[in-house]
């Protein structure tokens, strides 16, 4: 497997393992391969470094398009693949959507590290997308590496989905971030509708892992008990739909990964382990948890070109 998500140290908040650390980790199960992900810094420089050290395992990195590289900033895309990032993502901590829904959570308003940027939209007031999007993308396809939507709004998504679509890029480098969140989720159409033009759906299932532990003390409602569920998964997205949807947009347009390495989070290896395990009692062939945890990444990240 490649794991397309994974946070490290180090970085302005607490994180589980170091780069090398989660390198030696991915190495010693086997596994195909890492991206690491900054909300805040081009990745590529330490995985470069890293890939060094450990060279029986790929170590990627990444940028996300937040206020600490200036944002919708095509000259990031551009500087982090020459330093050899193979993923972009568009605005995650930054992002109006993130700004707006997540403003009451201490844990995820954190994230943004007193970058103290305004809230990022890619669209007009018109609700056309902006056009320094499609420089972005023009970058991302020169540079031949891969777009994720990072925490933008499901109607942002879906017209950047369209967007892309319409200007000709290349779909199967295309993945929606987490669609199965409460911030970022895309319903049964809008699903439907990335499956269709090509583009992939990450599924983060480790949120549904019984011993998932909450990222900070006050991450919950007040007077709320935590019940093994991550504070952010309310009731009503619940596993058995997060499958169904696995199913009927087709198994080839979902990507396994575990956005894990938060400080009070289980240890990435183990905790894709665990999702893998989970998928597997819910039904799932060993050909199919291929599919979305191996053949996915490497066609998203260029690799199967």
């Amino acid at each position: 497997m490649i794991d397309c998500h994974l946070h490290h140290a180090p970085d302005v908040l607490p994180r589980k393992q170091t780069a090398l650390e989660l390198a030696h980790a991915a190495r010693d199960a086997g596994m195909g391969g890492i991206v690491i992900k900054s909300h805040h810094a081009n990745t590529a420089g330490v995985a470069a470094q890293v890939q060094h050290l450990v060279p029986e395992v790929r170590v990627l990195g990444a940028v996300a398009l937040n206020g600490a590289v200036g944002g919708l900033n095509p000259a990031a895309v551009r500087m982090s693949a020459k330093f050899g990032a193979k993923l972009v993502w568009m605005p995650t901590t930054s992002a109006a959507n993130h700004v707006n829904r997540l403003a009451e959570s201490s844990t995820m308003s954190a994230l943004r590290a007193d970058t103290r940027d305004e809230g990022i939209g890619i669209l007009d007031d018109k609700g056309r997308v902006l056009p320094v999007v499609g420089d972005i993308l023009g970058e991302v396809r020169y540079a031949d590496i891969a777009l994720a939507t990072g925490h933008l709004a499901p109607q942002e998504t879906l017209k950047l989905a369209e967007f892309a679509h319409r200007g000709g890029f290349p779909m199967h480098r295309f993945v929606v971030t987490h669609c199965d969140m409460p911030f970022t989720f895309m319903d049964d159409e809008a699903q439907d509708y990335i499956a269709g033009l090509g583009g992939f759906l990450e599924r983060v299932l480790m949120v549904y892992l019984s011993y998932v532990k909450k990222a900070s003390p006050d991450a919950l409602e007040p007077g709320a008990e935590y019940t093994g569920r991550s504070f952010y998964m309310p009731e009503w997205l619940d596993l058995e739909g997060v499958l169904e949807r696995v199913r009927r947009t087709g198994i080839e347009h979902s990507l396994l990964s575990t956005d894990l390495g938060q400080a009070g989070n289980p240890e990435p290896v183990q905790g894709i382990a665990e999702a893998c395990r989970l998928l597997l009692d819910h039904g799932f062939t060993p050909e199919e948890l291929h599919q979305m945890a191996v053949t996915a990444p490497m066609t998203v990240l260029g690799f199967n070109d």
